[in-house]
């Protein structure tokens, strides 16, 4: 999320507030990206995010459950310390 001050209009302050909403994405690391892709891959941008060097990957990935799994899910880059799911509310049954 990115916030900008954008003006002061009667003495209340008026700000922009940038965000961006993915239903199902994840976050991986380097080791995990490597099992999943080889080493020294090279994940392909296909859309910048607002946080500055993130961006969404043109690679997909399946993640299974016990109860389900979902297709495609995005990746977003760069690597994370540790591996990140995030799903939308009606994916909460996996």
């Amino acid at each position: 999320m990115l916030i900008k001050f954008s003006s002061c209009i009667g003495g209340l302050l008026i700000l922009k507030v940038q965000t961006g909403v993915s239903a199902r994405h994840i976050h991986l690391e380097k080791e995990d990206m490597e099992v999943l892709f080889g080493k020294d891959y090279e994940l392909t941008p296909k859309t910048d995010l607002v946080e500055e060097n993130s961006f969404v990957a043109e690679e997909r990935v399946k993640l299974v459950g016990l109860k389900g799994e979902f297709e495609r899910v995005a990746i977003i880059a760069p690597f994370r310390n540790q591996v990140l799911s995030h799903l939308n509310l009606s994916g909460l049954w996996m």
